[in-house]
């Protein structure tokens, strides 16, 4: 987003950028992650260029990210993404989050949302 801002100040920034249609695809992917294009538009009742266009830009500003499957481009909630969702809720990122280490360095470890496997 901006060069030289702290992620808490950039998530603060994010919250007041984002419109209604992006806090429903960020809701909806944290309950159901994995969804694709399509299954998003229907669940929430939009035309798919519609839907593009914001997943594009909650993709720009890193609040989404793609996983490629054996049935194509499904996204999910990263972790910028999910500090926005907790600021929004006034919570601490870790009531949905879980820290995953790499078994070959101990010292990567990455926050990802609970109870993905991926």
């Amino acid at each position: 987003m901006q060069d030289g801002l702290e992620e808490r100040e950039v998530v603060s920034l994010l919250g007041l950028r984002l419109n209604r249609c992006h806090w429903n695809i960020l809701r909806l992917l944290l309950e159901h992650p994995l969804l694709s294009d399509e299954e998003l538009a229907a669940l929430l009742g939009l035309q798919r260029k519609s839907l593009r266009c914001a997943l594009y830009e909650l993709h720009h500003l890193g609040c989404i990210e793609t996983i490629v499957t054996e049935v194509g481009k499904r996204w999910h909630v990263c972790v910028r993404g999910l500090s926005l969702i907790a600021a929004a809720n006034h919570m601490h990122i870790h009531n949905f989050t879980a820290m995953s280490n790499d078994e070959t360095d101990k010292e990567a470890s990455t926050i990802r949302q609970r109870g993905v496997a991926w």
